[in-house]
C-alpha cells in the first residue's frame, strides 16, 4: 500500500512540475505578446503623426449650422491671409472641413490638411500675427497628443514664473533643454510633497534632476509595471493524514481512517512534495 501512495505521490509531482513549466512559458509567451504589441503602439504612432504632418486646426472662426464647404474655405482662406503669407488656396488647400457636429453656443475647430508641410510651416510661423483676436492656429495632434499637452500646460506656466526657458514640444516639456514628460514632473512633485531631499537637505527643483539617473530609474519602474500578474505560490504543506486519506479513496480504502503516527519512510515520501 506504502509503495502505490509513494507512487501517487510522485504522479502528483509530475502533475505539479508540468504546471509549473505551463505557467512559465505562459509568463514568456505574454512578455513576447507585449513586446509585439509596444513595437505596433509605436508604429501606429509614427503613422498617424506622419499622415498629420501636412494639417493645421485654425480655433475660433465663426461657426454657422448651414456653412457648407466653399463657405468653410473662404473663411480659412481670409483667416490665413492675414497672417501674411502668400497662400494660393486653389493650389495649396487639399481639404478644410468642421471637426464634430454643430453645436448652437460654440465654435467648432477646422481642420485644414495642406498640400505641402512647408505652406504648414510658413502658416504656424506667422500665427502669432493673429495675438488679440479670437483666432489662433494651432498643429492637428492625435486627442491622446492634446491631452498630454493640457496636462503640461501648468507645468510650463511654473517653470517660466520661476524664471526659466520652457516650451511644449509635440508631447514633451522643455526646460532649460532638458526634456520630460508628465511622468517626470508628477515624480518630482511626489518628491516635493513627500518632502524628499537630496544629499545636501534640499528638494530638487524641476531643472535640477537628473535626466540619466530618472531614465535609470523610469526603466527600472516599467520592468516592475510590466511583471506579470500571475502568481506562482509553491505548494502548501498539506497534513500527512488529509494525503493518506485522499490516496487511500483512490487505492479502495475510502472507509478507513489513517493517523498521521506512520513510519519515517512515509513521512519522507510526503515531504517530498512540500
Amino acid at each position: 500500500m506504502f509503495e502505490q501512495i509513494h507512487g501517487n505521490i510522485q504522479q502528483l509531482n509530475s502533475k505539479l512540475d508540468a504546471v509549473m513549466q505551463e505557467i512559465k512559458q505562459v509568463k514568456e509567451e505574454k512578455i513576447i505578446l507585449l513586446e509585439k504589441l509596444a513595437v505596433q503602439e509605436k508604429r501606429i504612432s509614427m503613422l498617424e503623426r506622419e499622415v498629420r504632418k501636412k494639417n493645421i486646426v485654425i480655433k475660433g472662426i465663426k461657426d454657422n449650422e448651414q456653412e457648407n464647404e466653399k463657405e468653410t474655405q473662404d473663411k480659412v482662406n481670409t483667416v490665413i491671409q492675414k497672417t501674411g503669407i502668400n497662400f494660393n488656396i486653389t493650389e495649396e488647400l487639399d481639404e478644410a472641413r468642421r471637426i464634430g457636429k454643430y453645436n448652437e453656443g460654440k465654435t467648432r475647430p477646422i481642420m485644414i490638411k495642406l498640400m505641402k508641410e512647408s505652406t504648414k510651416m510658413n502658416i504656424l510661423k506667422n500665427a502669432k500675427t493673429l495675438k488679440g483676436t479670437d483666432i489662433w492656429i494651432d498643429e492637428d495632434y492625435p486627442k491622446e497628443v492634446q491631452e498630454e499637452r493640457r496636462r503640461l500646460i501648468p507645468y510650463m506656466k511654473e517653470a517660466r514664473n520661476k524664471g526659466y526657458k520652457a516650451l511644449i514640444k509635440y508631447d514633451k516639456l522643455i526646460i532649460n533643454n532638458e526634456t520630460y514628460t508628465t511622468k517626470d514632473l508628477e515624480k518630482d512633485e511626489e518628491h516635493e510633497n513627500g518632502e524628499t531631499s537630496d544629499k545636501s537637505g534640499q528638494k530638487r527643483t524641476v531643472n535640477e534632476r537628473s535626466p540619466e539617473k530618472e531614465t535609470e530609474q523610469e526603466e527600472e519602474s516599467q520592468d516592475e509595471v510590466e511583471e506579470d500578474n500571475i502568481e506562482i505560490r509553491a505548494p502548501q504543506k498539506l497534513e500527512i493524514e488529509e494525503i493518506i486519506n485522499k490516496l487511500g479513496k483512490k487505492i479502495g480504502f475510502a472507509n478507513q481512517s489513517y493517523s498521521t503516527k506512520f513510519p519515517v519512510e512515509i513521512d519522507e515520501v510526503i515531504y517530498e512534495i512540500d
